[in-house]
């Protein structure tokens, strides 16, 4: 397990809070043996600050075997087919005119994770939000903390890399502009990220991140995480662990 942190150092401040105007809904996905751990992952969606109208479990027909009851205390669960990792877009094609964030099974959300998610969208209705980025060396590419908290600032010219287990939000309406994302899978099995960064950069679509900035190696997009991995192997490593242990108790998960 991993926890995400809040880190707004690099970025200009989101503007105030307003009750989105469509429904709000978390896509998530896990697999085989993951899904057993998964249930401390949903108790964090379900105690965001601002609450998803629904939070949807897809889990691949061939692991059906592997659900169980209290599962449905706090997901809808939804069976379909196997496309890997990607299963977690399935919400967007779902949930066409819903504000739809996608979610990892091994994070720890903040509790502000979601409302952040909502907040970078009021920037602009043709943005994707995402809570964590970075760049890649062959990205144009300009600091969203170099420009002013409005509308207008936006435009294709810093489409980044997102993490979209870490949290990418679209918008209503903005499945219908990325269909391409449905078939990514067959070409990309083993990450569903880089499609999504790639679309997003081909069709113009700006994104705002909510957290941090990063690049261009993979490994900062997680600088300032905590990993909770020490819940199952590393608890030999004891100023990790007790920084776990503070959390998972404040939590109520330990």
């Amino acid at each position: 397990m991993r926890q995400m942190y809040a880190n707004r150092k690099e970025q200009f401040p989101l503007p105030p809070f307003k009750t989105p105007n469509a429904p709000v809904i978390i896509s998530l996905t896990s697999y085989k043996h993951r899904i057993k751990d998964i249930i401390p992952t949903l108790k964090t969606l379900n105690n965001q600050s601002v609450k998803a109208d629904k939070i949807v479990l897809y889990i691949a027909f061939e692991d059906e075997e592997y659900l169980y009851p209290e599962l449905t205390n706090y997901c809808e669960i939804r069976l379909c087919k196997d496309t890997r990792s990607h299963k977690k877009f399935n919400g967007f094609w779902d949930f066409p005119d819903c504000y739809v964030a996608t979610a990892d099974d091994d994070l720890l959300y903040d509790s502000d994770w979601l409302k952040t998610l909502l907040q970078a969208c009021q920037l602009s209705p043709n943005c994707v939000a995402a809570h964590n980025t970075f760049r890649l060396g062959d990205f144009s590419f300009t600091s969203l903390a170099t420009r002013k908290n409005n509308a207008s600032s936006l435009n294709g010219t810093f489409h980044m890399y997102v993490m979209s287990g870490a949290g990418v939000m679209i918008q209503p309406g903005t499945a219908e502009k990325i269909q391409e994302l449905k078939d990514a899978w067959k070409f990309s099995p083993y990450c569903d990220e880089k499609p999504l960064s790639v679309i997003l950069k081909a069709k113009g679509i700006p994104v705002v991140a909510t957290s941090m900035i990063s690049g261009p190696h993979h490994k900062e997009a997680y600088r300032n995480s905590v990993s909770l991995w020490d819940m199952y192997n590393c608890q030999h490593q004891k100023e990790r662990w007790d920084e776990c242990k503070v959390f998972l108790q404040a939590k109520h998960l330990l």
